[in-house]
């Protein structure tokens, strides 16, 4: 059954169009991961969905009943609650008739109470709590919480929890409600593996409609029975996962490349035969020459040119050799340990070679981005010895680029302190990370977290090291960049660590997988799924 039709749907943001003459059906059980770019409208989509924006022409058409409920990336809480309290918000309604409910009870308790009248009432009351799920609401509310790690934080006030927690709170929030039709945006930002395993069951179990915006290829391909694509102000809409989508969208793009270039050879056959005629009748001073030329002219106008599908912006990543030279044990633990509030590492012993690339993984709060900074120096063990050779030249990558910087600074500036670049070679590097023109002079506060990081990378691309260090180094990326990037290191003949919670990225880039957990890091057989 059909719940949300766009009818030749169009948007613009400030004149600029995002969507255009958009045809979309969404069905009662779809399944729908959507995909595209940073910057081409996803989140956009959502709220047009949702009915959060209105088109600006054509049509939204929703059925009568369907709820909606969505999840955005940020989340603001202007609240004094506990997460409980937060959450128990859901069961409004259940609560209103758990309370007449309740009065009905202490009036039927009455000596002269209209036993008759009040009994019917009560079973009316009684059918609607069972139908919203009243008598499971507090199971529900203790699985969703203890799926996406917040058992422990029920009763926690909001406003002492982290931005990773809260978000994790909204989504929660918006699991619960048993909206007929769930739209997620980047649902797995700040979720462990284990957690988007528990995502991925809950969302095989839901009743309704689920639409998520997300560059979790894994996810998608483990969820999704269509894909939408936003692309050049379009929605291309494929059957199936993730995987089938890039099947499909490459024969899409062949077909569309054979279109535009036999177009091409059209137009140049046109302007050459124009130009033959046009020669004929200066020579011959032949009229019928020019009334041939002016009529291929106008057919020339009249033809609606095909855009080609290969000219999109991306990043243009190489990199030099790396790796062949210098020592050949990098790192080295030798009963290392380290706590904080819980113990982070125990009596570990652990070695990282040259040209080895080593993926990390683990649950959120188990201490995989300490262990980065073990590696680099800048944390120091409680005991135990680690030994790196003088002078190794450290690459390092964090969650959240620049955040000690200030927010004034220039992107060319930031870029070029640590090298010696004249500003023309530092314009020609950053345009590989599509930082065209003006882009350059922008400052650190005006930058996206997609861009940031595209920054980061291009720093990391520019220097020469013997480690990269990256902490979950696709934060932000849209899928294109992040199978660009993958690419890259696939071949990088350098050394490498790497925490992502990112299954693709680590599967393609990475030759060695270890989890960390209680203390100790095991290797994990990559053969295993």
């Amino acid at each position: 059954m059909s719940i949300i039709q766009f009818n030749q749907v169009s948007y613009a943001v400030y004149e600029q169009p995002l969507f255009e003459s958009v045809n979309l059906t969404i069905e009662a059980t779809d399944r729908i991961g959507i995909v595209g770019q940073n910057g081409v409208g996803k989140s956009t989509f959502l709220k047009l969905i949702a009915g959060e924006e209105i088109p600006d022409s054509g049509e939204r058409y929703k059925a009568h009943d369907a709820t909606i409920h969505l999840h955005k990336q940020t989340v603001n809480f202007d609240t004094h609650e506990t997460v409980r309290e937060f959450l128990e918000a859901c069961f409004a309604d259940i609560s209103e008739i758990q309370a007449k409910m309740t009065a009905l009870e202490t009036k039927m308790s009455q000596l002269n109470a209209d036993l008759e009248e009040l009994l019917e009432q009560y079973g009316q009351l009684q059918e609607k709590f069972y139908e919203l799920g009243g008598y499971t609401c507090e199971s529900r509310l203790q699985e969703v919480a203890n799926g996406l790690g917040l058992g422990q934080y029920l009763d926690y006030p909001l406003a002492t929890l982290s931005g990773g927690q809260r978000s994790k709170v909204a989504l929660a929030k918006c699991l619960l409600e048993q909206a007929d039709i769930l739209l997620l945006d980047e649902p797995t930002n700040h979720l462990d593996r284990d957690t988007i395993e528990w995502l991925i069951q809950f969302i095989h179990q839901y009743k309704g409609a689920i639409l998520i915006v997300s560059h979790d290829r894994y996810l998608l391909d483990q969820v999704a029975t269509r894909i939408f694509e936003i692309d050049d102000q379009h929605i291309y809409q494929y059957p199936g996962n993730y995987t089938q989508f890039k099947q499909l969208k490459e024969e899409r793009l062949l077909a569309a490349y054979r279109d535009f270039k036999n177009q091409q050879d059209k137009i140049d056959r046109l302007k050459s035969q124009i130009k033959q005629y046009r020669q004929w009748g200066n020579e011959g001073h032949n009229p019928k020459h020019f009334k041939k030329a002016k009529s291929l002219e106008k057919i020339l106008a009249k033809i609606e040119p095909v855009s080609d599908p290969t000219n999109h912006r991306q990043m243009n990543i190489t990199v030099e050799d790396a790796g062949k030279k210098g020592p050949k044990r990098l790192v080295e633990f030798r009963g290392v340990s380290k706590s904080f509030n819980a113990e982070i590492l125990s009596n570990v012993n652990w070695l990282v070679r040259r040209g080895e690339h080593i993926g990390i993984v683990g649950r959120n709060g188990v201490g995989k981005s300490t262990l980065l900074k073990l590696v680099a120096g800048t944390t120091k063990p409680d005991s135990g010895q680690i030994v790196r050779p003088d002078q190794l030249a450290i690459g390092t990558m964090s969650q959240h680029p620049f955040s000690n910087l200030s927010g004034e600074r220039r992107v060319i500036d930031v870029f070029r302190q640590p090298f010696s670049l004249t500003q023309e070679q530092a314009r020609h590097a950053l345009a590989q990370f599509l930082f065209f023109g003006k882009d350059v002079f922008k400052s650190l506060g005006e930058l996206s977290g997609g861009e940031r990081m595209r920054l980061k990378w291009a720093q990391l691309i520019q220097g020469q090291y013997d480690l990269l260090l990256l902490d979950e180094p696709t934060n932000h990326l849209d899928i294109d960049s992040k199978e660009l990037i993958e690419e890259v290191l696939a071949d990088y003949t350098g050394s490498m660590i790497i925490v992502s919670h990112d299954r693709y990225f680590t599967d393609t880039c990475c030759d060695k997988l270890y989890e960390l957990t209680n203390g100790q890091l095991n290797l994990i057989d990559k053969s295993v799924k």
